[in-house]
């Protein structure tokens, strides 16, 4: 795997949007998807796609960041929001591609494990990327709400590398102000179990930290993950 890993110079545009994106203002979260925001004096409808708590991030008269998509119930979707330390990326489709951009092409995407996909595989190693946004005393925590689909995938990985597999975890920071990853323990302890005993197993964690500014993301390169840190 390591031989595989592309590493990025500090500052490096991983990606580009293309389309114009325009500053809104939240008005409400009606559900985790849905956000009704103010558009200059419209009120608009704006999907999201990250389904965490985000409490921090969207709430009423905050800052967002939106862009027009097309084959969504909205016409437009949440790129960011305002952060005490600048823009926050909250798309979740585009990790597994950032993920690439970091690590190089996989020799294969979407992998079925048990009952669970896994997103990335480089040769014989199965790679799970999770984005994570939560900041706090210093330190990107994931989850921000409890995720049954992600003990479950890791749970599936351990499973994997005791029969003789590899893998390994990928957090993707969006947070400038973040010097470490780590998992939130209090709001998800069977996650944090399972990463106790992924790290046990041989399984590898690994941190990025990425930021969004302009209309582009950029590398800023890895950071310490931190399984024991408490908050």
């Amino acid at each position: 795997m390591k031989s595989e890993m592309k590493k990025y110079p500090q500052s490096s545009r991983l990606l580009q949007f293309s389309e114009q994106i325009l500053g809104a203002k939240v008005i409400d979260r009606p559900n985790r998807f849905l956000v009704i925001a103010k558009l200059g004096e419209r009120e608009i409808p704006v999907h999201l796609h990250d389904p965490g708590r985000l409490k921090e991030l969207i709430f009423p008269k905050n800052d967002i960041l939106i862009r027009q998509v097309s084959g969504l119930k909205t016409q437009y979707s949440i790129l960011a929001a305002r952060g005490e330390d600048g823009w926050v990326f909250l798309d979740t489709r585009f990790h597994n591609l950032l993920a690439i951009k970091i690590l190089g092409e996989p020799s294969q995407k979407e992998v079925k494990l048990g009952n669970k996909r896994i997103d990335l595989k480089y040769g014989d190693i199965l790679v799970e990327v999770k984005g994570c946004n939560l900041l706090i005393d210093g330190g990107c925590y994931f989850p921000d709400a409890p995720t049954k689909r992600g003990s479950e995938q890791v749970e599936e990985l351990i499973r994997y590398t005791k029969n003789g597999g590899s893998a390994k975890v990928i957090f993707l920071c969006f947070r400038k102000k973040a010097n470490f990853v780590s998992i939130n323990r209090e709001m998800d302890p069977r996650l944090y179990h399972a990463f106790t005993q992924a790290i046990e197993s041989g399984i590898e964690v690994e941190a990025h930290k990425i930021y969004f500014s302009r209309n582009s993301l950029f590398y800023a390169g890895p950071i310490d993950f931190l399984i024991s840190r408490d908050h």
